[in-house]
C-alpha cells in the first residue's frame, strides 16, 4: 500500500511537494514526494499519525537536485530508528524500516547546502498483523 494513499502528513516543516513527476538518477518516479527544492531551508520534516496500524515502511530515496549530500532520519514515537547519508551524485537507494506499533512517524531530511532536493519514491507501508 502506498503510504500517501493510506496516511497524509498532518504537519510539515520546510518545502514539501506531493505527487507529480520527479527524477532521481535519471529515472522518473510518480509515486512519492519531494522534500527541499528551496533556497531558504536546510531541513524538511514530515509528520504522520500512523495509529500503530503498520509494521513496515519501505521507500526508494535519492537526490533530485544535486547541490550537496543529504542525511535522512526516521523517527517513531520520538526515537530515531533509522538513519543514512547520501553523497552528492549518489544513485537512489532502497530502504526498509520496522515501524511496528508506531503512532507518530517523522521523516526528516537534512542537507548541508541550499538547493539540494531529496526525493522519496515508491513509499510503501505494510499493515501490522
Amino acid at each position: 500500500m502506498y503510504l500517501l494513499n493510506e496516511v497524509k502528513p498532518y504537519k510539515q516543516e520546510g518545502k514539501y511537494t506531493e505527487g507529480g513527476v520527479f527524477s532521481m538518477g535519471r529515472k522518473e518516479y510518480t509515486h512519492g514526494f519531494v522534500l527541499g527544492n528551496g533556497w531558504s531551508t536546510y531541513d524538511g520534516k514530515l509528520y504522520f499519525n500512523m495509529e500503530g496500524r503498520y509494521a513496515v515502511l519501505s521507500f526508494l530515496t535519492g537526490i533530485v537536485e544535486d547541490c550537496s549530500g543529504i542525511e535522512v532520519e526516521i523517527f517513531t514515537d520520538g526515537e530515531r530508528v533509522y538513519h543514512f547519508e547520501m553523497e552528492s551524485g549518489a544513485l537512489p537507494t532502497e530502504h526498509t524500516v520496522d515501524i511496528t506499533g508506531c503512532k507518530q512517524l517523522i521523516i526528516h531530511a537534512h542537507w548541508n547546502n541550499n538547493g539540494t532536493t531529496c526525493g522519496f519514491a515508491e513509499v510503501m507501508v505494510q499493515a501490522a498483523s
